[in-house]
């Protein structure tokens, strides 16, 4: 199938909003919102405020080094969401937030929390909070209400990422908290829009004292979709403390109780969507089938919600209680330990269609071509049909705990990391599907669901992995005449998984060292030559296996140039490479079993960059080049003869413009943004693809130091495409449609 060309982006509207800015007076510099509106943070943390928190850019970064680094002195591309940024384009959710980030496919929101398929550089991506793995993101996890910025780790850093399962290959999307502070404030608003969206959210941060500060962040959505039938519900509360002793030591507590419940999504076929059925007809059955006279052209209908439209609401949820103490015992060292209990849960309900050759992808249907389908009576697109029902509980304990250590000697600045970390994360669950009796065969081009869901039999759990993962770390960053900066290490990481399943039961103890190393030197004007290499090692979660579940193990090596000229320009542009190996990799003999025996490798060119050309104008910009690729991985079929890894497009960028006025205009802003990407391979057989597409949204704001309402216009040329949803390896889904959003929120 081959992808239709993207149009050229909207350019009348850049044009339109650049010469508006030519033509409008500069405005006032806006307030930075550090102190002033209890966004930053204080004490021993006060290093980790970004430098610029009013702007698109930030100056440095944590994810990276665990230590607060300069952008310009970090060997490994890290893209950065600011809150105004979040705030200017007036995204609701986090899916949307990092598509300003180059290399990064987010998760659908319309998918349960029960798996995370985000990618980034072409490979499984992880969300984390506060440097906290989110296996499986369960709970709420698409909100943006205690989210103070967003920092994607673009590549392994196994190093210093340990938790959960360990680290992953594509990378992280560490999800940075708000802080309490000392300054005392309210906000409340509400957000509304098409399909029934009601989201009302508040954040109220009130110091007690001279020594302790309070904070609570919360959210309630309510939202219907251009999907028939499909109703979301979800809501968390983010309770968080600090105490302080002096300047010295900071003690902060966090909790976060998240909900999400919503008829489990599972898309559709790419048969009748995407692509028509290229099937013949076998010529042994032409004498015994009467067909029609004409060609059928058969096609789902887009909002179609596969399944009984009563299948009972799927649910997620995620329940923790964080603990962050930093002391600083002298100008030379600092330590830190940050802990973490977590406890979630989710349950997926539906009724799962099964295509040719009983694959859970279910690209084609079970019968075709349309002609011969309706001809033998089972209707042109004939679908198998199963109630099925998946079940996972998680219990986590982390803990890290860290040495820093600084000190000037001659012309180098050094900075020493001491490291341990130790994480227990236990995995109880079922999944159990049967076909359903009196309805095993639907037609999705006229569908009819007379058969109601009906919970499969077993209700206990009969599958439990338990991921042990430790380490201990050393990194040393070095400086030498502010012109060269080095970073390396080297950990010690020990991955043990205890598997016991239905099929299978071993335990897997894996101990390697695990090495880091980069340099950035600085160039003329502003600019920065970097290069790095990492490696990651993590264990083996969402997968039941039929035999020993190795540890998967990743390499990266990226290099590239880094900017920061004045305050007009900042960015980074980087090549890479990785490869994965023991990947979990479907059963050759069969079944929902899996293997750890593939290799897959990924190479590209990715980069972003945010420009000033005068100070009310701001252009956030992100271009990635991106292949993806199966390498041996023997249990893939490759039905068109490539090897793409699905979900991945070769082109993706992003284009957003910003317009502030001044003078009486003050407070008044608008911006508009153009997100694109080429076509992608929908399941692991590469026989279809989703085409390519771009989408236009736009924003309007206006605010003062008490007020703020904002309208924002999504997909405002009505483009009609599909999406990969990643649904049991496949499926598509449409494209978010032509719709808007009114946000308004009070500060007292």
């Amino acid at each position: 199938m081959t992808a239709r060309r993207i149009p050229p982006p909207p350019c009348v509207v850049v044009a339109v909003l650049l010469a508006c800015c030519a033509a409008a007076a500069d405005p006032k510099p806006a307030a930075t919102s550090g102190d002033a509106d209890g966004e930053g943070t204080q004490g021993v943390i006060d290093v980790l405020v970004i430098d610029r928190q009013d702007t698109y850019e930030s100056d440095s970064v944590t994810s990276s080094t665990r230590t607060p680094t300069p952008l310009m002195e970090t060997p490994q591309s890290v893209g950065v969401v600011t809150r105004r940024t979040i705030e200017d384009q007036q995204v609701r959710t986090v899916s949307d937030a990092v598509t300003n980030v180059s290399a990064v496919v987010p998760t659908s929101p319309l998918l349960t929390p029960a798996f995370d398929t985000t990618l980034i550089r072409g490979f499984a991506a992880e969300q984390m909070i506060d440097g906290f793995t989110q296996l499986y993101a369960p709970g709420d996890r698409q909100s943006l209400v205690n989210v103070e910025r967003i920092e994607v780790l673009k590549g392994t850093n196994g190093l210093l990422y340990g938790g959960g399962a360990g680290s992953p290959a594509g990378g992280a999307i560490d999800l940075i908290s708000k802080t309490p502070s000392a300054v005392p404030f309210r906000v409340a608003g509400v957000r509304a829009g098409s399909w029934e969206l009601v989201q009302p959210f508040f954040d109220v941060n009130q110091p007690i004292g001279e020594s302790v500060r309070a904070r609570i962040t919360g959210e309630w959505t309510h939202e219907a979709s251009e999907i028939d039938v499909l109703e979301n519900q979800r809501f968390n509360v983010n309770p968080a403390v600090s105490i302080h002793h002096g300047d010295d030591t900071t003690l902060t507590l966090r909790g976060t109780v998240s909900r999400w419940r919503q008829q489990d999504y599972q898309g559709l076929p790419a048969t009748g969507t995407v692509v028509k059925s290229d099937a013949a007809i076998p010529p042994a059955i032409l004498p015994y089938v009467t067909l029609p006279a004409a060609p059928i052209d058969a096609k789902v209908d887009r909002t179609l919600f596969v399944g009984d439209p009563d299948v009972p609401d799927s649910k997620s949820a995620f329940d923790s209680v964080a603990l962050h103490l930093d002391h600083r015992f002298d100008p030379t060292w600092s330590a830190s330990v940050h802990a973490r209990w977590a406890h979630s849960s989710f349950e997926e309900n539906a009724q799962v269609i099964v295509g040719a050759g009983l694959d859970y992808g279910a690209d084609r249907p079970i019968v075709e071509p349309p002609e011969l389908a309706t001809a033998l009576g089972f209707g042109a697109l004939p679908f198998a049909l199963f109630d099925a029902r998946l079940r996972q509980r998680q219990t986590e304990i982390s803990v890290v705990a860290n040495a820093v250590g600084e000190r000037t000697i001659g012309p180098t600045r050094n900075t020493l990391l001491i490291g341990l970390d130790h994480s227990r994360y236990d995995d109880s669950g079922f999944l159990h599907a049967l076909a359903v009796p009196h309805q095993f065969v639907v037609d999705l081009a006229d569908p009819t669901f007379d058969q109601p869901f009906e919970k499969p039999a077993r209700d206990h759990d009969d599958n439990f992995v338990v991921n042990t993962i430790s380490g201990a770390y050393v990194q040393l960053q070095s400086s030498l005449w502010n012109r060269l900066h080095l970073v390396s290490g080297v950990r010690l990481g020990r991955v043990n998984i205890d598997s016991d399943g239905p099929d299978n039961s071993d335990v897997t103890n894996r101990v390697k060292w695990i090495p880091r190393a980069g340099a950035v030197i600085d160039l003329a004007g502003g600019f920065a030559a970097f290069a790095g290499y990492s490696r990651g090692m993590r264990g083996q979660p969402f997968a039941i296996f039929t035999e020993t579940p190795l540890p998967e193990e990743s390499s990266q090596i990226e290099a590239g140039l880094k900017a920061a000229c004045g305050d007009w320009l900042r960015g980074e542009v980087a090549w890479f490479t990785i490869d994965r190996d023991h990947v979990a990799v479907p059963d050759p003999n069969g079944g929902l079993g899996s293997v750890a025996a593939g290799h897959q490798a990924s190479h590209g060119i990715d980069g972003e960059i945010v420009v000033h050309p005068i100070p009310s104008v701001s252009v956030l910009a992100a271009y990635a080049w991106t292949r993806a690729s199966f390498e041996d991985d023997l249990f893939a079929s490759f039905g068109s003869g490539l090897k793409s890894i699905p979900g991945v497009p070769e082109h993706s960028g992003r284009l957003w413009v910003d317009y502030r006025f001044g003078s009486w205009l003050t407070g008044l802003r608008i911006g508009a943004g153009v997100q694109a990407q080429s076509a992608v391979q929908i399941s692991r057989r590469n026989d279809y693809q989703a085409d390519a597409f771009y989408t236009l949204d736009a924003s309007v704001g206006y605010e003062t130091s008490r007020y703020s309402v904002g309208l924002r216009g999504i997909n405002l040329t009505g483009e009609d495409y599909f999406v990969r949803l990643g649904y049991l390896g496949g499926r598509v889904a449409p494209g978010v449609g032509r719709s808007w959003q009114l946000t308004a929120s009070v500060r007292f």
